[in-house]
């Protein structure tokens, strides 16, 4: 098994940066966009942050629906806390 070097690892963490840079810039627009009354249909792997944008929510498990609703509600079910919320 090959190990990967520390630049490798440096890299990956550079470009994981850059996503999460790119999402915490992108948020705050959709937000504005909401505001303005456009409907909008968010894919987002981030529930945090998805929750906190959306009205009603659809979390997809397997490519099958799994559940959907109120960001709140599905933030109240034990099972997606501890899958998709970390907690």
């Amino acid at each position: 098994m090959q190990r990967k070097g520390a630049s490798g690892l440096t890299v990956a963490a550079r470009k994981f940066a850059a996503r999460l840079e790119q999402v915490f810039a992108l948020f705050p627009r959709v937000k504005v966009l909401k505001a303005s009354g456009l409907t909008i249909l968010l894919v987002e792997e981030n529930a945090h942050l998805a929750f906190a944008t959306s009205d009603h929510a659809y979390v997809i498990a397997d490519g099958r629906l799994f559940s959907e609703g109120a960001p709140a509600d599905l933030r109240a079910r034990r099972e997606i806390r501890q899958a998709y919320l970390g907690l």
